[in-house]
């Protein structure tokens, strides 16, 4: 029975999927492999173990893996690779030549496919159908010329971000999440650019990450700037809210504030609330009421 598994490419790290029979072809995560490609076969590169075609299928008919690479295979891709240099120092000049707007960022090579990939950054849109046939006659090559954006600019040169860890795009990521000031909004961060966007100017990725568990949790708090009741029926604006500590602060209609915990909100009357994530140290309940994320 066929499986289904997912091949990454250079020099993007594009993804693709590919039907594998598990027991004529084993594969590992790591594992290098031909596979059909739009015109011939290519080299990829196992990023995870086969799956139920159901699982990850989008439709449509999809390509399979011819084989597990060879010795013979991976010695065509070394001397494709041994290309590289020159290829790179023969497009630049091409490139300056020309006068073009383009910074040019990398080459690769896929000995299997006979092509070489150029990828360039610019500030606008490029129409590349000229020059990919102009260059591909300067290296005797078939090439693809790919104007990248910033989070594969990113990717590509790869970087430190403001954790201190390498760039996620460029160590491990598949793929890019799909981020955006919202997210930064759902999780109570400050909404500036400098404090909410990596260095390729974009959203951070990490966003992503714990968002899920934002979205769960904030249902069990009132909206911060709504007006909300508690279950003793005081009234008033919601000036703060934790909601991975299951905590707000209301504000009556005196001016005082009210450190309070989810099962104060009448909000959650009558529903079960779940422990918070994280206690909240800072937080003095009323008197009365339950400490954050102890049970009576």
């Amino acid at each position: 029975m066929s499986a289904v598994v997912t091949v990454s490419f250079a020099p993007l790290g594009r993804t693709g999927e590919y039907t594998v029979d598990p027991k004529r072809t084993p594969l590992a995560p790591g594992s290098l492999v031909v596979v059909e490609g739009f015109k011939g076969l290519t080299l990829g590169r196992v990023i995870d173990r086969p799956h139920d075609p159901r699982g990850g299928s989008q439709g449509g008919r999809l390509r399979r893996v011819v084989r597990a690479a060879t010795a013979a295979d991976l010695k065509v891709q070394q001397a494709a690779e041994a290309r590289e240099p020159e290829a790179f120092r023969v497009a630049l000049a091409w490139i300056r030549a020309q006068r073009l707007p383009w910074k040019l960022v990398r080459i690769a090579a896929d000995g299997l496919a006979h092509k070489i990939t150029v990828c360039i950054a610019a500030d606008e849109r490029q129409d590349v159908r000229d020059a990919g046939k102009a260059l591909g006659r300067a290296l005797s090559m078939r090439v693809l010329i790919r104007q990248i954006g910033s989070r594969d600019l990113a990717k590509t040169l790869g970087g430190v971000g403001r954790c201190g860890k390498e760039l996620c795009c460029s160590t491990f990521l598949p793929d890019f999440p799909k981020t955006n000031i919202r997210h930064a909004k759902d999780q109570n961060l400050a909404l500036s650019p400098a404090k909410t966007s990596g260095v390729c100017g974009r959203p951070l990725c990490c966003l992503s990450y714990e968002h899920d568990s934002y979205l769960q949790h904030r249902k069990w708090v009132p909206r911060l700037g709504k007006r909300a009741r508690t279950v003793d029926g005081l009234e008033g604006k919601v000036v703060a809210v934790d909601v991975l500590k299951h905590t707000w602060v209301l504000r009556d209609d005196r001016g005082a504030r009210h450190p309070l915990i989810a099962q104060d909100w009448d909000g959650n009357a009558g529903r079960e609330v779940p422990e918070p994530l994280s206690v909240a140290p800072d937080v003095v309940p009323m008197p009365g009421r339950r400490a954050p994320g102890r049970s009576s």
